[in-house]
């Protein structure tokens, strides 16, 4: 498509975006909590460019493509935390807390950027960076896409990121569950009120299936309708949790 063809339709339109060459590519998942919203560690994306005889790859090829993302592949590593100084790390967190505030998120999302150089010729420094003497060493992070629900597959983002501050898969997920149920006003039911209700769920199979006389026992019963289980994340794929 050339530019006088985009040029010459009124219906056309373009988004120009400033070119990251240089610049490390990162991730980032913030959580809501009672507090406010938390950041977890930013994640530095770096994609192998070398080729198989020793010479750099094609331009193409060093794009976090699908299949670098999603499939095994010796061409992509992740570093948890990214590999930007104290300072860079710190700087990413509070920039994606901020952006989560203004741009009215909720209970959880993943930010991508990238993180530029200082001297990057297409970075605008603002007035307050003038007096940060962290922005002036290490650089500032430029967010480019932003995700609403982050990945659910075993191996996402949310989950490395999550494991790094300490959380297992289902606090992680559970954090989520209490900032919604937060928002709208309701409790998030603990695990003992869901084994009390599922015990009372049996107990009432088995009375209306047993007979006086039988020997039947409790875990003989079979419920005679089968319970609907709500997918919270994910859907008809393997993210579902």
């Amino acid at each position: 498509v050339s530019f006088a063809s985009l040029r010459d339709d009124p219906r056309a339109r373009v988004l120009v975006e400033r070119h990251a060459g240089g610049a490390a590519e990162f991730t980032v998942v913030v959580v809501e909590t009672a507090r406010g919203p938390v950041a977890l560690a930013p994640t530095e994306v770096e994609v192998v460019a070398e080729s198989p005889n020793g010479k750099d790859s094609d331009a193409r090829d060093r794009v976090f493509d699908f299949r670098k993302k999603y499939l095994p592949s010796s061409r992509v590593a992740y570093h948890a935390p990214a590999r930007f100084g104290e300072h860079g790390v710190v700087r990413v967190r509070r920039r994606a807390e901020e952006a989560f505030q203004k741009l009215g998120l909720k209970d959880c999302a993943r930010l991508d950027g990238f993180y530029m150089p200082r001297d990057h010729p297409s970075l605008t420094r603002r007035p307050e960076d003038e007096t940060d003497t962290s922005s002036a060493r290490d650089g500032e992070p430029v967010f480019t896409d932003v995700n609403v629900a982050s990945g659910m597959e075993q191996t996402s983002f949310f989950f490395l990121q999550a494991a790094q501050a300490g959380m297992s898969h289902g606090v992680a997920l559970r954090g989520v569950l209490a900032s919604a149920c937060r928002r709208q006003g309701v409790s998030l039911p603990t695990r003992r009120s869901a084994e009390c209700a599922e015990r009372a769920r049996k107990n009432e199979a088995f009375r209306g299936s047993a007979t006086p006389g039988s020997d039947a026992t409790e875990t003989d019963a079979k419920p005679k309708t089968k319970t609907k289980v709500y997918v919270l994340f994910g859907g008809n794929t393997s993210e579902r949790q």
